[in-house]
């Protein structure tokens, strides 16, 4: 596969998680508008909050990987000296910092899938989920994550010449 093939690929991916992170936003001042008006009503609608919470956690999770796709996130370069728009081609340092990123991320999202079967027997008390449902978003924002630093790593290695940088 193309290296341009690739970039088209990620942010297309990009897009789309945006995309339903934003419909998860959406969602959730819906249901927040609603509960108020409820409120307003004299109405009390138990379910709104646990929903909320369910959605937003969802939402920042496909955020989490939209951000990692588009490599727009906060990154804290120890090492560089160079004037923000003035940096050098990605060369092999980047590929072991995407590399190494992606290893941390798959680490920490092994680590936390077992807590996911542990936290399946907590019942949500308005919905029918479980509190399981919050740690699952958890372990796929870092495998979305850790994914996309790995698909990074690989347009770094093919470089704009397809043979490698």
């Amino acid at each position: 596969m193309s290296p341009a093939a690739l970039i088209r690929g990620r942010r297309r991916l990009a897009g789309l998680c945006m995309g339903v992170a934003g419909a998860l936003g959406a969602a959730i001042l819906l249901l927040l508008t609603v509960n108020v008006a409820a409120r307003a009503a004299g109405m009390n609608l138990v379910w709104v909050s646990e929903t909320s919470r369910v959605l937003f956690v969802w939402g920042v999770a496909v955020g989490m990987i939209a951000v990692s796709l588009t490599g727009q996130h906060f990154r804290v370069d120890l090492f560089g000296h160079d004037p923000v728009g003035e940096a050098e081609p990605a060369g092999r340092w980047e590929i072991i910092l995407q590399l190494g990123a992606a290893a941390v991320m798959a680490y920490i999202a092994l680590s936390a899938a077992p807590t996911i079967a542990r936290a399946a027997t907590q019942q949500m008390s308005a919905i029918p989920l479980t509190y399981g449902n919050l740690r699952a978003a958890l372990v796929v924002a870092l495998t979305g994550m850790g994914l996309a630093h790995l698909w990074r790593a690989a347009e770094l290695a093919l470089g704009p010449s397809g043979r490698g940088g």
